[in-house]
């Protein structure tokens, strides 16, 4: 018998014949909210062990209200969607700095390859995309995103952009994804003379971290020390 956190569930290599969730919601960011459901389906997929069973038991303990959506879920009705929409300008970052992107025309085809080009597609009310469009209308409308998202990028100075749009990374960009810091914190970072204190710069607000695993996820820090982003320098 193994008693493990979500957090660990989704990474130990330990299949079981039977795996109960004894709760579908966790605390985070000040209050209680349900898991998403990438993270219920990965603890669910514990359940089965190739070698020895041919069936396998999941138990989910949820609430009244939710009982529904978990039942839609295990009979495959459930549609899970993407979230990338949320975060795209960290990934964008993140994906320059590889090289993978170096101009707006590459940027499309990199949004063709994931799983939001595929969702948009089928279901564009839900990423805010008018339901009347077609194929090449909400490419355009992704491509618009891209394109505003990368501008946020250059107008803090990480990333450079010529007129032909091509990329250019910077240093504070390659410290944006090697530490996976949030857009909205070096925005703050940016404002700030280096002499604040840590209320001051009242960090907490914002998350530190993006973990493209669990949106939403605010990771906290007790260590201390300088971040020289440019000519600027923020205690955090």
């Amino acid at each position: 018998v193994l008693f493990t956190t979500s957090t660990l569930a989704m990474g130990v290599n330990l299949p079981a014949h039977l795996v109960v969730i004894k709760s579908t919601m966790h605390y985070a960011g000040g209050m209680f909210q349900e898991y998403c459901e990438t993270d219920i389906l990965q603890m669910m997929g514990r359940a089965g062990r190739p070698q020895f069973d041919t069936t396998a038991t999941v138990v989910i303990m949820t609430r009244n209200q939710t009982k529904d959506k978990y039942t839609q879920m295990l009979n495959g009705a459930y549609t899970i969607e993407s979230s990338l929409h949320k975060h795209l300008v960290e990934h964008l970052n993140a994906e320059i700095i590889l090289n993978t992107i170096t101009d707006a025309n590459v940027a499309l085809e990199w949004i063709r390859s994931t799983f939001l080009y595929i969702r948009a597609l089928k279901n564009p009310n839900h990423y805010g995309f008018a339901a009347g469009l077609d194929k090449s209308g909400i490419e355009a409308k992704l491509q618009e995103l891209c394109l505003k998202n990368l501008q946020a990028l250059a107008s803090i100075g990480l990333l450079r952009m010529d007129e032909e749009i091509n990329f250019k990374p910077t240093e504070t960009g390659r410290l944006m994804a090697r530490y996976s810091i949030a857009f909205e914190t070096m925005k703050l970072f940016f404002l700030v003379n280096g002499n604040e204190n840590l209320t001051e710069l009242s960090v907490a607000d914002y998350p530190f971290c993006w973990d493209n695993r669990r949106h939403g996820h605010r990771e906290e820090s007790n260590v201390t020390g300088t971040v020289h982003l440019g000519h600027r320098g923020a205690k955090i």
